[in-house]
């Protein structure tokens, strides 16, 4: 096998890039030893997120084509920028390839990750490109907002709104665990993420993407914000996909529950907010004075996925 060079590897990653739309404030892109972009109006705020995934650990190659893995890691970069109520506008993209890794595994790795900045008119501007024993995509999100929406401005009294079903990415992930790789193991190797709604969140209170886990990120705005999150069964159960995913989890043989609450990698958008829930959010609980998080009254603590254990 010809192994490709480190520069042509380089030059098929620009060659995809440089067909995505093209920022006019990027002054220089990718090419140099650093990307130069002006800054944004004195009414804007810079926002900045970066985020890892190595082989493994976030993903396997035998289960996910490599497409899905370079969109899957740029959406939940992407993601934090919306949770932050902001819009995304660059990306910083380093990755380490294998010895193994050949010039059609990195143009199909670069394409996977251009397809999801192209569906939010994002720019990549620079990164890097090393050896490593192990595929690792690491990407830094640049993005900008006019006020930041922060976990910590939760009041009682808000009502908790989420923008759709969690669950099916943990559905997913249990399915490939027994062999299982067919559409419905697609919500965990190509989840579908609605940037759009959370633009819709203007005067939330408080925001979050639930990349852990429901229980995990109510947890985070409790903390952060000192109250308690009141979550229900009864208006979970209503969201659009539930009769699906139960039906699903049944004939799996495991715990529908233990999936919406407990499962992570959707990126969902969680916030709190006076008043109804905008169009494409559903209405799941409340704000209360106190701390922690219950279900049904019950207090609640997160069980899902950590990966220092």
């Amino acid at each position: 096998m010809n192994r490709p060079t480190e520069s042509e590897m380089l030059a098929e990653i620009s060659r995809i890039f440089s067909v995505l739309p093209h920022d006019p404030r990027v002054l220089v892109g990718i090419g140099d030893d650093a990307a130069v972009v002006t800054s944004p109006s004195a009414d804007k705020k810079n926002l900045y997120a970066s985020d890892m995934a190595v082989e493994g650990s976030h993903f396997r190659r035998d289960w996910s084509s490599l497409f899905e893995i370079g969109a899957k890691v740029a959406a939940a970069n992407i993601a934090d920028i919306y949770a932050m109520g902001g819009l995304p506008r660059y990306g910083l993209i380093s990755v380490g390839v294998p010895a193994d890794f050949t010039l059609d595994n990195i143009r199909e790795l670069a394409q996977g990750i251009a397809s999801e900045f192209a569906q939010v008119s994002s720019s990549p501007i620079g990164g890097d490109l090393t050896r490593s024993q192990a595929l690792t995509i690491s990407i830094a999100m640049i993005g900008e907002c006019t006020t930041p929406i922060l976990r910590s401005g939760a009041q009682p009294g808000d009502t908790v709104v989420i923008s759709g079903i969690t669950g099916q990415s943990a559905l997913g992930l249990e399915l490939l665990k027994l062999g299982m790789r067919d559409s419905r193991s697609d919500f965990h190797r190509s989840p579908i993420l609605e940037y759009g709604k959370a633009e819709s969140l203007v005067g939330a209170t408080a925001l979050i993407d639930t990349s852990d886990s429901l229980v995990s990120e109510s947890t985070h705005i409790a903390s952060a914000s000192a109250v308690r999150i009141a979550l229900a069964k009864s208006t979970l159960a209503l969201i659009p996909g539930y009769a699906e995913l139960e039906r699903e989890a049944v004939a799996a043989g495991l715990d529908i529950w233990a999936l919406i609450l407990h499962g992570g990698e959707d990126h969902r958008f969680l916030a709190t907010l006076l008043g109804e829930p905008p169009a494409g959010f559903y209405e799941i609980g409340r704000v209360e004075a106190g701390t922690g998080v219950t279900v049904d009254g019950v207090e609640i603590s997160h069980r899902g996925f950590d990966q220092f254990k």
